[in-house]
């Protein structure tokens, strides 16, 4: 399914950089919010380090974007790695106004290197798009599921060598900052093909990109999407601790089964797409997320919330590398360093207020910002099918994207 061995030499490595970031995110997720509970803070702290983090993302995607069109994307792309590493140290010297405020500054600039990334990949995957996204969100998530797994060393710290919580997190976030600069050198070694457009060309063109037919649609969709789904899931591992009383080993062990379970969906993603065309697929897929996730407050245990979790988290996210690609493959190539800002800045910018508010809802009541975020969700995929279905009726003849694959 996946012609992995005709991919350029350049795709190739930028498929396999996702393997340490893979375990790098899945060891500090694991740990992220249980370290805030350790150092004694509530979950709107959690919630406002994510909604700063948020908002001093969405000030750099634009410009981080522009300068992918203008001048490459492989440069702002490694800068953006090694500031994400520094926000990463700033939490060694553990968490209070300083260390928060400060990591948040560092993480938000950090995420410049995601637009220029993406730009980036989809240059050089060209019409393997699908299939390289899917196989790229597949192996991220196993590894993912590796650093989830490791979640565990905190309880081993902790009961074998004496460690507080607070000592055993920190370690791990160290870990996690091993493994993001592992990536670096994987990256500096991939070519930037990219020639930016002549200089009399080169102007702030953020209104031109949002009048690519694809663009608002996707992006206000986008948006949506990733304010329902922060309302939870950046709080999730706090949410686990408090509610059913466990630490990083179970939260860690959970984030891997789900990461595990995700990766062979996405693998199968493409295919059933084509069989059932892109629209549909989505609205099943993410629409029958939303009772597995409504089950969960009524849960008395850790696994049975832990297994309705699962299931949520596969619907909900197994269509995304498609609609993250049909967005590229309808988007100009001297205009995917804007248009990926835009994406980012719609996902990133409403998740960080959509987290700060869950943050806020889980300190009133618990069970709040799943209740919450079920509704946001029912709301984005009936909008979804409205403007995604019209806008592939009204264009049919201009998609970059084969009838058979978008609709049936």
């Amino acid at each position: 399914m996946y012609e992995f061995k005709e991919y350029s030499a350049d795709l190739k490595l930028m498929v396999l950089a996702h393997i340490p970031m893979g375990i790098s995110g899945g060891l500090f997720y694991s740990v992220w919010g249980l370290y805030f509970k350790a150092e004694g803070l509530s979950a709107s702290y959690l919630g406002f380090y994510t909604f700063l983090e948020g908002i001093l993302t969405a000030v750099m995607l634009i410009p981080a974007g522009i300068i992918a069109d203008r001048i490459g994307r492989k440069n702002p792309t490694l800068l953006g790695y090694f500031i994400s590493a520094l926000s990463l140290i700033v939490v060694l010297f553990g968490l209070n106004t300083v260390t928060i405020f400060l990591s948040a500054l560092l993480g938000g600039i950090g995420f410049l290197s995601i637009p220029t990334s993406q730009a980036w990949f989809a240059d050089l995957a060209g019409e393997k798009i699908e299939e390289a996204s899917s196989l790229s969100t597949f192996l991220y998530n196993i590894s993912y599921s590796l650093g989830s797994l490791m979640g565990w060393i905190p309880e081993i710290l902790v009961n074998f060598y004496y460690m507080s919580y607070s000592e055993a997190y920190r370690f791990s976030i160290f870990l996690s900052l091993i493994f993001t600069l592992v990536a670096v050198p994987i990256v500096s070694i991939i070519e930037d093909d990219y020639v930016p457009p002549p200089r009399s060309s080169r102007n702030l063109k953020v209104i031109e990109t949002l009048k690519i037919p694809i663009v608002l649609r996707l992006v206000g969709l986008i948006g949506m999407f990733n304010f329902a789904l922060s309302l939870f899931y950046p709080l999730s591992g706090y949410y686990f601790g408090v509610k059913f009383n466990v630490e990083s080993g179970p939260v860690g062990t959970l984030h891997m089964v789900i990461h595990l379970i995700s990766s062979f969906s996405y693998l199968a993603a493409p295919m059933i797409s084509r069989n059932i065309g892109f629209v549909k697929f989505v609205i099943l897929s993410q629409g029958g997320s939303i009772l597995p996730l409504l089950l969960v407050p009524f849960t008395s245990n850790f696994l049975m919330a832990s297994a309705l979790l699962i299931i949520q988290t596969m619907g909900a996210y197994m269509a995304t590398p498609l609609i993250w690609a049909f967005y590229n493959r309808n988007t100009p190539i001297e205009d995917r360093g804007v248009a990926n800002s835009l994406y980012t800045l719609a996902a990133r910018g409403s998740g960080a207020i959509s987290s700060f508010l869950g943050g806020e809802l889980m300190d009133i009541m618990i069970d709040l910002p799943i209740f919450a975020l079920a509704m946001a969700n029912l709301a984005y995929i009936i909008l979804f099918a409205f403007v995604i279905g019209r806008f592939i009726h009204d264009n049919r003849k201009d998609l970059k994207y084969s009838a058979e694959t978008i609709s049936k």
